[in-house]
């Protein structure tokens, strides 16, 4: 029996690796009032063929519309055994809103090897929609930049 139920186990656990996603995420506390901006990047493995990654912005608790909501820049990479097989970088869009996503899927390049996908970025929360870089935590701008780092999508 002890033996069933680790076999068991060790298939589920194979099983949530090959369909789960990876996050690098940040939340700033009451940004504009008592709302907070979330940013958020993920890498999934789709299928034997396809991956995708996320890119996400949003305001919440409450959900409020701010000035200007969404990335400075995007870069999204397939790796062949640590090798760049597939490179996507994406420039600044930043509309008004509560909530800005952007999906990248991907058909999977050939590898013999191990196989990572990877998202990196800079978010862009700007409450005035003043212009320029953002200065700081104490301001009406907040643009967190993260990295999934390597996520394996076999």
């Amino acid at each position: 029996m002890k033996r069933k139920l680790s076999v068991a186990v060790g298939l589920l656990a194979t099983l949530i690796v090959v369909v789960s996603a990876s996050a690098a995420s940040a939340t700033r506390v009451d940004y504009v009032g008592s709302s907070d901006a979330v940013a958020s990047q993920t890498v999934t493995n789709v299928n034997s063929s396809t991956w995708k990654a996320d890119f996400i912005s949003k305001m919440v608790n409450p959900t409020v519309t701010i000035n200007v909501l969404g990335r400075r820049w995007w870069t999204v990479r397939e790796y062949c055994d640590l090798l760049i097989v597939h490179n996507h970088t994406y420039g600044g869009e930043a509309p008004s809103g509560s909530y800005y996503q952007r999906t990248d899927s991907h058909t999977k390049q050939p590898c013999s090897g191990d196989r990572f996908g990877r998202s990196q970025g800079k978010h862009d929360f700007n409450h005035t929609g003043a212009n320029g870089y953002c200065p700081g935590e104490a301001s009406t701008k907040w643009c967190p930049t993260l990295d999934t780092g390597f996520i394996a999508i076999p």
